[in-house]
């Protein structure tokens, strides 16, 4: 209460104060006061179109409340002021999942990549989403490149072996773990996977 005071005073004394507003509007989530939070968020990001975290927050905000269009004019506003954060593309891509567009999410993954690099973190989104799309193929793909690309990466193997084993693609998995297995065959979390694969076959 004495904070919301304070920083109702601080509005008061300037109330074309964008940091004031934006604070007012942290405040009112904290006291569970959507409409007003609301309110005063869009107000900070609207006076500061190229503010990270008052559009990034507003932005956020749209997708909790399902207003989507909103939420993709805000994030993309963001992408044009903040080209290199990969968290926004990240972000619009989840409002896309929300929304089923998933050709439009897999091209901001595309976008975070050269600022991510190939990770395994990436490529599952990307597999994932190429498995809502029923598209096996480009799924596999896709694991499939982050091992060629990174090919002494026993744990990228692993993943891709994960892969292998929700496909069922048991001749290909048994082929890579043979041939990473040689590598490194002390390593446990390789010998886990062959045991895996071993139980998977009854065997």
């Amino acid at each position: 209460d004495a904070a919301l005071a304070l920083m109702k005073e601080a509005h008061h004394v300037n109330p074309t104060a964008l940091s004031a507003q934006y604070c007012l509007s942290m405040l009112y989530i904290r006291l569970q006061m959507p409409d007003a939070a609301i309110n005063f968020m869009q107000r900070a990001a609207e006076g500061d179109t190229t503010h990270f975290w008052y559009n990034m927050t507003y932005a956020t905000s749209m997708v909790q409340l399902q207003q989507y269009d909103k939420a993709e004019e805000v994030f993309k506003r963001i992408i044009r002021n903040h080209p290199q954060r990969p968290e926004v593309y990240e972000s619009l891509a989840i409002a896309y999942i929300y929304q089923d567009e998933y050709d439009k999410a897999l091209a901001c993954y595309d976008s975070i990549e050269p600022y991510m690099g190939n990770s395994p973190e990436l490529t599952s989104y990307r597999v994932n989403l190429y498995d809502a799309k029923g598209d096996t193929a480009a799924a596999i793909n896709i694991a499939e490149e982050l091992v060629q690309n990174n090919p002494t990466n026993i744990y990228y193997a692993i993943y891709l072996s994960s892969v292998y084993s929700h496909y069922h693609c048991d001749s290909l998995r048994r082929a890579l773990l043979d041939k990473v297995i040689a590598i490194d065959p002390e390593e446990p979390m390789l010998q886990i996977e062959q045991a895996d694969y071993f139980l998977s076959q009854g065997d």
